[in-house]
């Protein structure tokens, strides 16, 4: 089944893989299978054997599920796990910014603060700071 991100609104694609999925499952994953494999085959070369390692996770969680509406769900649920678990770094990430940037304010009003009363200490500063 060739088809592109932009077939699937097509209605008659969509039949065609509801009548599969309904008609005969080991082909219809067989053809899911090889789409998702030529999605992945389109990503940059560095990023494809991780995105063909997640897929293998996906495949082996969701068949521990004994119905497509069980599958359905569990995929859900995986998404929303990696969301929170992707905006809980995304806010240990902020914070550890944050507490650089704070630093750097401060290195920096020090810095100004001892050039106003020497130069010579603040050339002092910044060559303790790159180290």
């Amino acid at each position: 089944m060739n088809t592109t991100n932009s077939d699937f609104s097509d209605s008659k694609v969509f039949d065609r893989w509801q009548h599969l999925a309904e008609t005969d499952p080991s082909r219809f994953d067989e053809e899911k299978k090889a789409e998702i494999g030529k999605v992945i085959s389109t990503a940059p070369l560095h990023l494809q054997a991780h995105l063909r390692m997640l897929q293998h996770s996906i495949d082996t969680e969701l068949a521990k599920e004994p119905d497509a509406i069980s599958r359905m769900n569990r995929s859900h649920e995986m998404m929303v796990e990696q969301f929170n678990d992707e905006k809980v770094g995304f806010k240990s990430i902020q914070g550890h910014l944050l507490e650089a940037l704070e630093e750097a304010i401060d290195a920096k009003v020090i810095c100004d603060t001892a050039h106003s009363l020497s130069p010579q200490i603040s050339e002092d500063l910044k060559r303790i700071m790159k180290k």
